[in-house]
């Protein structure tokens, strides 16, 4: 234990204070860093070898790999949006699910991001929709707030439309 009434312990908190201050915000870039690196690896497979073989092996097993890419999709970050849209073009049913489940998540935490991939294989109505199966009404609440805060943030003319339509399909 230390006692901050003497000048040695005061001294020792505080140094305690800034190497913790220092230390977490390099172990966040060193993640932010990893995740960076995975999603172009997963992007450079993807283009060498394709959608489908790399949706195959991320399913290999006990499906830990896809599960993995779905939370890392699910942060909204930018590089993970693209690795969605890539993915989505090979999924199946269920694996189509997880991705639209992930972006919709992904949409309360960088809606312009999201936004900007509606298209052909994204679905506005998909991913502005709430992503649990049989939610309880105040999941349902909450999840519906989020997304609207985050969708009415979007400032960018040329996602008006999506905009619109996300914000429709959020209250259906």
């Amino acid at each position: 234990m230390i006692n901050l009434k003497s000048y040695a312990s005061r001294k020792t908190f505080l140094s305690l204070i800034i190497v913790a201050t220092v230390l977490c915000p390099v172990e966040g870039q060193q993640r932010s860093s990893k995740s960076l690196a995975e999603s172009n690896a997963l992007l450079g497979n993807i283009s060498s070898k394709g959608a489908a073989a790399v949706v195959k092996s991320l399913n290999r097993g006990n499906g830990g790999e896809w599960q993995r890419v779905i939370r890392n999709i699910e942060t909204g970050s930018p590089a993970w949006l693209r690795v969605a849209n890539k993915l989505l073009t090979a999924t199946d049913a269920g694996r189509t699910s997880d991705v639209y489940f992930a972006l919709s998540l992904a949409l309360t935490r960088n809606a312009a991001g999201v936004l900007s991939m509606v298209g052909p294989n994204v679905l506005v109505d998909r991913i502005c929709s709430v992503p649990y199966i049989e939610p309880d009404e105040k999941t349902v609440r909450t999840y519906r707030l989020r997304a609207r805060s985050a969708i009415s943030k979007v400032t960018s003319a040329g996602l008006d439309p999506q905009k619109k339509a996300c914000l429709n399909a959020v209250d259906q």
